[in-house]
């Protein structure tokens, strides 16, 4: 059981989520300062560095957010999908889904991503990786398909490139289909690794 001083941590930490999450919302992210948001807050600067190291830190900590909607999405769209290549294919639909939804959280956090490097982006524990990599495994234990790689990399591989579409999207803010050009350019880039 948590105590009193983890469970004031916590809700500090969460507060400064939700309020950089409104900042983003409102699109005012450029006048956005630690000093603005401690003060708003009603927290010192001092009590932010506990929390963040640094303001492009703070806005990647939000991926959280964006994390357990994709989440949601994910396990939805698995409810329709049999086999389990579909299953890869409509995990990525549910990635564009929410990427969409959160453009302009999404946008920041390529921003800060390419100031601040942040491991969990990469980490074999994001709900991304885990529901690729299982539904690759589920390919390979049912011997439906067998791939050229193994399958933590075919699906590392696959979130890059998924990530390179959708970052491409945010730079051109282009009116396409997103949707629809990244299943396509999805299920061509899966294609590569299934030997024959």
């Amino acid at each position: 059981m948590k105590n009193k001083h983890q469970l004031q941590s916590e809700k500090t930490y969460q507060a400064f989520i939700d309020a950089i999450m409104e900042i983003i919302a409102k699109g005012d992210i450029e006048k956005f300062t630690i000093r603005s948001l401690c003060s708003s807050l009603g927290l010192s600067p001092r009590t932010f560095y506990l929390y963040f190291k640094n303001k492009d830190h703070a806005i990647l900590q939000c991926y959280s957010t964006h994390e357990e909607e994709l989440l949601k999405q994910i396990l939805e769209a698995q409810k329709e999908a049999a086999d389990p290549l579909d299953k890869v294919l409509q995990i990525f639909d549910a990635k564009v889904i929410v990427s969409l939804k959160f453009a302009k959280l999404g946008r920041e956090l390529y921003v800060c991503a390419l100031h601040y490097y942040d491991e969990n982006l990469f980490d074999d524990t994001i709900p991304l990786y885990v529901k690729v990599k299982e539904a690759l495994d589920e390919c390979v234990e049912k011997k439906l398909y067998s791939f050229n790689e193994d399958t933590r990399t075919v699906a590392w591989e696959l979130i890059d490139f998924s990530r390179g579409i959708v970052f491409d999207y945010y730079l051109r803010q282009e009116s396409y289909d997103l949707r629809s050009v990244s299943a396509k350019r999805m299920k061509r880039y899966l294609g590569t690794f299934i030997e024959n």
